[in-house]
Parts: C-alpha cells; sequence; structure tokens
C-alpha cells in the first residue's frame, strides 16, 4: 500500500483512484492464480 501513501501524498485523487482499482485488479489475478500464497502478493507491495 505504499505506492498508494505516496500518491495520496500529491494529492491526485484521480492517479490515487486509478491506482488503487489497478491494484485490486492485480491482488485478484494473484489471489485466484496462487491462493496458497495470497499473502506474498499483498505484502508485495
Amino acid at each position: 500500500m505504499k505506492v498508494i501513501e505516496r500518491v495520496a501524498k500529491s494529492k491526485s485523487i484521480n492517479a490515487l483512484i486509478k491506482t488503487y482499482e489497478e491494484q485490486r485488479k492485480e491482488q485478484r489475478k494473484r489471489y485466484k492464480n496462487k491462493q496458497n500464497q495470497d499473502e506474498y502478493g499483498y505484502s508485495e507491495t
């Protein structure tokens, strides 16, 4: 979630929303592909 914090500091709401949605999509993909390793997928950010 460090990326989201960085974007939030720049006060760019649109960029924040876009980044958040992209991360959610990636996390869902990782969760489906590697359900055993979802913890590692989340901690990567």
